[in-house]
């Protein structure tokens, strides 16, 4: 329980530092970084130790006596309710669940059914549903509503281009796979910008 907590504190105070100095400056490669590390950090420092205590001299006598004594400890002791096992198994059904919804979430990005063509070397999904242009691993996803004179436009395309060439669905991947098995962190439901087009596809079809 300890290391869930500093876990939590951990993340916390990285990410509000963020969202106090760093979210409003236009340094995205940095930001990208710091939160990362922010949440690697987090997961990692709880569990590194460093101690030097001096090994305390053990009591022969003292030893002999306390093992005794368990030994003849035969007091019958009152069965009581296991929590423990209560939460584990809480734990576990909160986590499949998570894990099968954004395995459904990933399958309806995949199953998006359009047109698909090369442009510029890149894996472009043309499709008539009303969604955003968005980008996810090495396709690009644009609604037919989003072409101009039946032309992409450049800047969407040099925008959803540069998503792919800096792997951010690696981040987004990343970032899911702690929610499965760490949704009890809260500061990783504010790692997500609400505004991106992924972002929202992403949530409607989670959440």
């Amino acid at each position: 329980m300890i290391y869930i907590l500093k876990i939590i504190l951990c993340s916390s105070l990285l990410i509000t530092l963020y969202f106090t100095f760093l979210q409003k400056e236009k340094m995205y490669r940095f930001n990208r970084f710091y939160l990362l590390f922010s949440l690697i950090f987090s997961y990692a420092v709880p569990f590194i130790s460093v101690t030097s205590e001096n090994p305390k001299p053990v009591n022969g006598l003292q030893t002999t006596l306390e093992v005794t004594t368990k030994v003849l400890d035969l007091t019958p002791k009152q069965e009581s309710f296991n929590w423990t096992n209560l939460l584990w198994m809480s734990y576990g059904i909160i986590t499949v669940i998570l894990l099968i919804k954004t395995i459904y979430s990933i399958s309806k990005i995949k199953n998006i059914k359009g047109k698909k063509i090369g442009y510029k070397n890149q894996k472009i999904v043309l499709t008539d549903e009303n969604i955003p242009p968005f980008s996810f691993w090495k396709t690009i996803y644009i609604g037919k509503n989003y072409l101009v004179n039946n032309q992409i436009d450049p800047r969407i395309f040099i925008h959803e281009k540069s998503h792919i060439d800096q792997k951010h669905s690696l981040d987004l991947l990343f970032i899911e796979i702690l929610k499965i098995f760490t949704w009890f962190n809260p500061s990783l439901f504010s790692t997500k910008k609400p505004s991106s087009p992924i972002m929202n596809f992403w949530q409607m079809n989670l959440y």
